[in-house]
C-alpha cells in the first residue's frame, strides 16, 4: 500500500510558477495567432473582392445603374479591406513577451470594441447595397432568389466567423485574468 502513495505521489502533476507562466503563455499566443491570421486572410480576400468588382458591372442580367453599384462595391470591399488590415497590424503589435499584463488586455478589449465598431459599419452598408440589388432587379425573380441564398450563406458564415473571432478574444481575455491570479498562489 505504502508502494501505492509514493508511486500516485511521484505521479503527481507539479508546477512551478515558470511552467505555468509558459503554460499560459503558449494559449494566449495561439489565440493572439488565430486572429491575426484570420483578421490578414479577411483583409486579403476583401482585397481580392475589389478587383471583381468592375467584372460585375459587364456581366449579366442587365440592371440599371449597374456600374455605379459596381463602385460602391468596390468602395465597400476597400473600406472591408482598409478595416481588417487595421485590425489586423493592430493585434500583431500586441506582445505578450515584453508587455504587461494590463496593457495586452486593454488592447485586446479596445481591438475587440473596434471589432464591433467597424460591424456597426459595414453591416449597414451591406444591407443598403443588396438592397440596392434587389430594388434594381426585382423583374427578375432568379436574381432575386440568387441573392437571397446569398444572403442566407453569407449570414451563417458570417456567424460562425464572428463566433470565432469572439471565442478567440474570450480565451486571451481569460488567461489575461487567469494568470497573475494564478501566480500569486
Amino acid at each position: 500500500m505504502e508502494e501505492i502513495k509514493n508511486s500516485w505521489r511521484d505521479a503527481k502533476f507539479n508546477v512551478n510558477e515558470k511552467e505555468l507562466e509558459l503554460i499560459m503563455f503558449k494559449r494566449r499566443a495561439t489565440s493572439l495567432e488565430r486572429l491575426k491570421t484570420r483578421y490578414k486572410r479577411f483583409s486579403n480576400i476583401a482585397f481580392l473582392m475589389i478587383f471583381w468588382c468592375p467584372l460585375f458591372a459587364f456581366t449579366e442580367p442587365a440592371i440599371p445603374y449597374k456600374p455605379y453599384l459596381a463602385l460602391a462595391f468596390g468602395l465597400f470591399f476597400v473600406t472591408v479591406s482598409m478595416m481588417d488590415r487595421w485590425l489586423y497590424m493592430g493585434v500583431s503589435s500586441i506582445d505578450c513577451a515584453t508587455m504587461a499584463v494590463s496593457e495586452v488586455a486593454r488592447r485586446a478589449v479596445f481591438y475587440r470594441k473596434r471589432h464591433f465598431q467597424f460591424q456597426i459599419i459595414l453591416i449597414p452598408y451591406a444591407i443598403a447595397l443588396v438592397g440596392a440589388m434587389i430594388y434594381l432587379s426585382s423583374d427578375n425573380p432568379g436574381f432575386i432568389y440568387g441573392i437571397i441564398f446569398g444572403i442566407l450563406v453569407g449570414g451563417c458564415v458570417g456567424w460562425f466567423q464572428f463566433l470565432k473571432f469572439m471565442r478567440d478574444y474570450k480565451i486571451l481575455r481569460s488567461a489575461l485574468i487567469l494568470l497573475p491570479l494564478t501566480l500569486m498562489c
